[in-house]
């Protein structure tokens, strides 16, 4: 089983520029990824550089792999599991901005199972109310879902009957998990399904608005900024099927 991926090394790589929003802050300690459930797996945590920010419109990891830590748009491997993640402790976060990423995770148990993923243990920094955390200003989706083999993925499968998506804003009063996705068969012998990626993107919503006191709504961002916000595990988790 390996351990891969911390932001830490992600968000070094974006700049800010102008008006300053929000940063994505440093956890507690351990791990970003870590698996959960009864089948071992081995897997590694990707981030999309990307110094516009768009996210990535075209998500692969075989053709599309960084070379180094210093590229632009395209998929780089975050090694250090041990090391407390960052996600813009010194850059700041705008609303449009997007994310994109990636879990590859590969089935070496005994048995066949079905890989899910959760976003765990939300912590929003710096609101006035609980109207204006900023995790409700940001929207999960996961984009695309490929086997690999032999190096080569196949065809986008994410609507394939079985798998479960979740998208949508994160909530002011949920902290503790959104499941992404759920049901995605890994095969424990076929090595046509027995190794999978998922790709997924964070958006930060320029649509949300805040909130006064009262609840009335501002039509602007402003209640966002300069918030901090950890999202602190993101859990591969392998179920016999």
């Amino acid at each position: 089983m390996v351990s891969l991926g911390t932001f830490a090394v992600s968000l070094l790589v974006f700049i800010s520029i102008g008006f300053a929003w929000i940063s994505l802050s440093k956890s507690a300690s351990g791990s970003l990824v870590t698996q959960v459930g009864n089948v071992e797996a081995e897997y590694a945590f990707y981030i999309y550089l990307d110094n516009s920010r768009d996210g990535s419109s075209n998500p692969s990891l075989s053709t599309n792999e960084c070379s180094s830590g210093s590229d632009d748009a395209c998929y780089w491997l975050i090694e250090n599991a041990e090391n407390p993640y960052i996600f813009g402790d010194t850059a700041k976060v705008f609303p449009d901005d997007r994310f994109s990423f990636a879990v590859k995770v590969k089935n070496i148990g005994d048995f066949d199972a079905h890989l899910s993923l959760d976003l765990r243990h939300l912590v929003s920094q710096g609101y006035d109310i609980a109207d204006n955390k900023i995790q409700v200003a940001f929207e999960y989706e996961v984009t695309k879902i490929t086997y690999l083999v032999a190096g080569t993925e196949s065809a986008d499968v994410k609507t394939s009957s079985g798998i479960t998506l979740h998208t949508g804003h994160f909530l002011k009063n949920v902290d503790d998990r959104y499941a992404i996705v759920e049901n995605i068969p890994l095969s424990c012998t076929d090595v046509n399904t027995k190794e999978a990626i998922v790709y997924f993107d964070l958006y930060f919503d320029p649509l949300v608005s805040g909130k006064t006191q009262l609840g009335v709504l501002t039509n602007n961002s402003n209640a966002f900024e300069n918030q901090q916000f950890t999202i602190s595990q993101i859990a591969v988790i392998l179920q016999k099927q």
